[in-house]
């Protein structure tokens, strides 16, 4: 495969302020956070607290 020079397109998302059991993507189903959800199912999580 040929290298075009090109830099990958990154886009990294954190949230401030928040804790890692106020995401149900990260097993809490009481919390209701579908857009965070969908990034993390779609992206990456990180889930080392």
């Amino acid at each position: 495969m040929a290298s075009t020079g090109r830099k990958p397109n990154l886009l990294f998302i954190t949230t401030d302020h928040q804790r890692y059991d106020c995401i149900a993507a990260h097993g809490n189903p009481w919390m209701h956070t579908p857009v965070l959800d969908r990034l993390v199912r779609e992206g990456v999580g990180l889930e080392r607290y």
